[in-house]
C-alpha cells in the first residue's frame, strides 16, 4: 500500500504546501502566479468545512498576513504609479475599491 497512485488530497493536504510553492514563486518573481495561488488558498482556508480544522490554525494566520502584505503591496504600487502619471487616479472613487 505504499503506492498513492490514484490519491485524491484532500484540501488541508493541499494548503499545508501553499507557503513553501508561494515563497518560490515570489523568490522566482512570478507574482501573478503568487497572488493567484493566495487568492485561491484564502478562500479554501475560509471555508467552513476547511476553516474548522484546528490543525491549520496557524496556516491561516500565515495567508492572512500573506493577504494584508499583498494588499498594502499592491495600494503602495498604485499610489507610486498614480504620483509618476501626475494622473490624480487614486482620488477616484475606483480607487477606493482597490483600498478596500
Amino acid at each position: 500500500m505504499g503506492s498513492r497512485q490514484g490519491y485524491i488530497a484532500h484540501p488541508s493536504d493541499q494548503l499545508k504546501q501553499v507557503p513553501d510553492r508561494l515563497e518560490g514563486l515570489i523568490a522566482d518573481k512570478k507574482f501573478i502566479q503568487a497572488a493567484l495561488l493566495l487568492v485561491k488558498s484564502v478562500k479554501t482556508i475560509n471555508k467552513r468545512e476547511i476553516g474548522a480544522i484546528g490543525a491549520l490554525s496557524e496556516l491561516k494566520a500565515y495567508l492572512g498576513s500573506q493577504e494584508t502584505v499583498s494588499n498594502e503591496s499592491r495600494r503602495s504600487s498604485c499610489v507610486d504609479l498614480d504620483r509618476h502619471l501626475g494622473r490624480g487616479v487614486t482620488q477616484s472613487p475606483i480607487f477606493e475599491d482597490i483600498q478596500q
